[in-house]
């Protein structure tokens, strides 16, 4: 049988084997026992790895003290003319000193371990800053992982669930993205990938700009507007020139309803909005809508949607809800 404490610690830690991480994450799937399980362990090694970090020395106190010691020596001997003897002692004493200082820097450096940054949504979403500037947005369940060295090949950003990422303005450096066999280079892209590690699946869309994507066997450029699926399993690769862009609203706040039921739409809002809405009639939730809202508040969108389908809300600011009133759509 195999130990999945054992296997969930490598996991954590990004050690895992492709065929772990599959076993893993089909256990975590498998009950919510066990998703609460995998978030205690993993908020446990996050606790110890912010423990663990090195503190370098202070070079500067280290040689203080050193002379301080030579001073007191210096005052201890005697008061004799200086001869061949003394000066040597000196010189051996300076050289004490400097091999002192290198070995102190030399642990430094050889102690300073690359650490792992991993950021993991769980049921909220999350928001970070990589270190040459792209925010990435990161869905529920979602996480990525990086060191702290310059993101590159060698380095890339490893990605699993779905993550939205927005390039820096006047971005110099390049990153490299990792959704399981793909590499991802985007070139000042904002661009939104999904990657399920348990279907072994990518899905790749770029709102903006231009990027590459290849793996071993494969290159393809991908272009503002174009999607790319990948199934790993069965090496199928697709390239195609639409995608449902409500898929990242909860990142842009850019939604995009082409005859599409209210229900379904209440579902993107609530995620972007981070609102409950609730529906006083059932009936109400089939209603079909077409209209788009680019990066408009959640009152300006309900007051739209409302005068639509002909329905009235109320929103209670205690609870974080938002109530639709009326059968609509009549």
């Amino acid at each position: 049988m195999t130990d999945i404490q054992s296997l969930l610690t490598r996991y954590i830690s990004g050690e895992a084997t492709p065929e772990e991480a599959e076993i893993v994450e089909a256990w975590i799937s498998a009950s919510p026992d066990n998703r609460r399980e995998f978030e205690q362990q993993w908020k446990i090694m996050e606790i110890i790895s912010h423990h663990s970090n090195y503190l370098s020395p202070d070079i500067k106190k280290e040689w203080s003290g050193i002379q301080n010691k030579l001073q007191q020596l210096n005052r201890i001997a005697p008061k004799i003319k200086p001869s061949y003897k003394i000066f040597r002692y000196k010189i051996i004493y300076a050289i004490a000193g400097l091999a002192v200082i290198g070995t102190i820097l030399l642990k430094s450096f050889s102690q300073k371990k690359t650490a792992v940054i991993t950021y993991y949504s769980k049921e909220n979403l999350l928001a970070d800053t990589l270190p040459e500037g792209t925010l990435a947005f990161l869905d529920k369940h979602s996480s990525i992982s990086y060191s702290n060295k310059n993101l590159s090949n060698e380095n890339p950003v490893i990605i699993k669930g779905s993550v939205y990422f927005k390039a820096a303005k006047n971005q110099q450096d390049t990153i490299v993205l990792k959704a399981g066999t793909l590499n991802i280079i985007p070139d000042h892209a904002d661009i939104y990938v999904s990657f399920d590690t348990v279907l072994q699946a990518a899905f790749i869309h770029v709102q903006s700009g231009n990027t590459i994507i290849k793996n071993d066997k494969t290159q393809l450029a991908v272009t503002q507007g174009e999607t790319l699926q990948f199934d790993e399993k069965v090496g199928k690769l697709e390239k195609y020139a639409h995608t449902n862009i409500n898929l990242y609203s909860y990142a842009t706040r850019v939604f995009d309803f082409n005859d599409m039921p209210l229900k379904e739409a209440v579902e993107y809002l609530e995620k972007a909005y981070s609102v409950s809405i609730l529906l006083q009639e059932t009936q109400m939730g089939n209603c079909r809508i077409t209209t788009r809202f680019d990066n408009k508040t959640l009152k300006e969108v309900l007051d739209i949607m409302a005068f639509t389908l002909n329905f009235q809300y109320k929103y209670n600011a205690e609870t974080n809800q938002v109530l639709l009133l009326g059968k609509g759509c009549e």
